[in-house]
């Protein structure tokens, strides 16, 4: 630096030399949203912290009480929704538990991506990642037979019905 007068010319510096480093840390979003992502990709059984059995009431009020304590302004039925879709049965993996019976079967909570991937139907599972493993598994042909809301995505003729009527709408309303 003495030699250049307070400049550091990039020539004399060595590869491995870091220039600066920038470390960014909001505690008041990334730390609720590490919670959440924690949460929602945590295996289900024993949480660690007390040793308590994880059931849908303890990982639904550990979810509203991440939103409550981040300050995130959702409601509580769209968390209930999100952990309901995660929630499937021991002995039918692709099924959720049925909640109507007295005695409800034994159920595990999945993480995100094993939810995704072991949907009942083909096209939520393969639009999400191990493609592979999932087209080389019997489970796609013998128990994946459902329909999901992206099937239309993959239609080769989409039907243009309504979008016409919106077009004829908005004409006529002059949006």
């Amino acid at each position: 630096m003495k030699k250049g007068k307070g400049l550091i010319y990039f020539k004399d510096l060595d590869d491995d030399v870091k220039l600066f480093e920038v470390v960014v840390l909001n505690q008041e979003l990334t730390k609720p949203l590490y919670e959440l992502i924690g949460l929602l990709n945590k295996k289900s059984g024993k949480d660690t912290d007390s040793n308590i059995e994880e059931t849908i009431e303890s990982v639904s009020q550990r979810m509203l009480d991440i939103l409550i304590e981040s300050g995130i302004d959702a409601n509580v039925i769209a968390a209930e929704l999100v952990i309901n879709r995660l929630v499937r049965s021991i002995e039918h993996p692709y099924d959720r538990p049925d909640f109507t019976e007295d005695e409800v079967e034994p159920y595990e909570i999945y993480t995100i991506g094993k939810a995704l991937e072991h949907n009942k139907s083909p096209l939520v599972g393969i639009s999400f990642q191990y493609i592979k493993r999932q087209f080389l598994s019997d489970e796609l042909y013998e128990n994946r037979n459902s329909t999901s809301f992206i099937d239309p995505l993959y239609y080769t003729e989409i039907p243009t019905d309504n979008l016409k009527l919106y077009d004829k709408i908005a004409k006529e309303e002059g949006i």
